[in-house]
């Protein structure tokens, strides 16, 4: 039997690039499993004001994960989608107690085979566009 390991409570700040101050960065909860060859599967949540995930999930989460020596922790790039926008979100974890660590970067592009009105109506249902970028910062809990 594999070894699995579930990232349990990982919350992650996006904070789009081109976007004004005044507009919030999206909270998005995770529950992951990465098994032995650190592959990722699991479930992506938009998180409430308090945290909390919704009640269900808006997107199935794949990925992996890779071992590093530097810097100390792990390499990991996940895809989830929402509506008509691909999220990409990358970057590498590390651990500093009690919590595990999470820095990277995101990309959203829009899905192959979309007309243009479908994914303008979809950017403004979650808060992202295609071609944006941001940084993703969060942690285990």
């Amino acid at each position: 039997m594999a070894d699995e390991r579930i990232l349990s409570g990982w919350t992650v700040q996006m904070k789009p690039e081109n976007k004004t101050p005044e507009e919030e960065a999206q909270t998005l909860f995770f529950e992951l499993n990465i098994d032995d060859r650190g592959v990722i599967s699991g479930s992506v949540f938009n998180a409430k004001d308090d945290g909390v995930p919704e009640d269900a999930p808006f997107s199935q989460v794949t990925g992996r994960r890779q071992p590093s020596d530097s810097p100390d922790g792990s390499l990991m790039s996940l895809s989830f989608t929402s509506g008509a926008l691909n999220f990409f979100l990358s970057g590498f974890t590390f651990f500093n107690d009690p919590f595990t660590h999470f820095e990277g970067r995101y990309r959203v592009t829009p899905r192959e085979g979309l007309a243009p009105a479908d994914v303008n109506a979809l950017e403004s249902a979650v808060a992202a566009g295609p071609g944006d970028t941001g940084t993703g910062t969060g942690q285990q809990t």
